[in-house]
């Protein structure tokens, strides 16, 4: 799990699959006003991101259940390329 809690720390997105097309993304926004941790399409605070591993965690552990990393989470002002 350090490895999935540093990416998304670092600005990465993990998508939760269930099927081809039912999901969810993870991602952490620590420097936005308030900084927020997104999982289950609910943003929660920051200080709730141990729980939010947890929960991919118990995720991950079921059966037919994958993730897959988006890359970094677009920043306002930002361009993709």
């Amino acid at each position: 799990m350090s490895g999935i809690r540093e990416r998304l720390w670092n600005g990465d997105a993990l998508r939760i699959l269930f099927s081809e097309d039912l999901g969810f993304d993870v991602w952490v926004e620590k420097y936005g006003n308030p900084p927020r941790v997104f999982f289950e399409g609910r943003a929660l605070p920051v200080e709730r991101f141990d729980v939010v591993l947890q929960g991919v965690e118990a995720y991950l552990e079921q059966d037919g259940v994958r993730a897959v990393w988006n890359g970094p989470v677009p920043v306002k002002g930002e361009t993709a390329l």
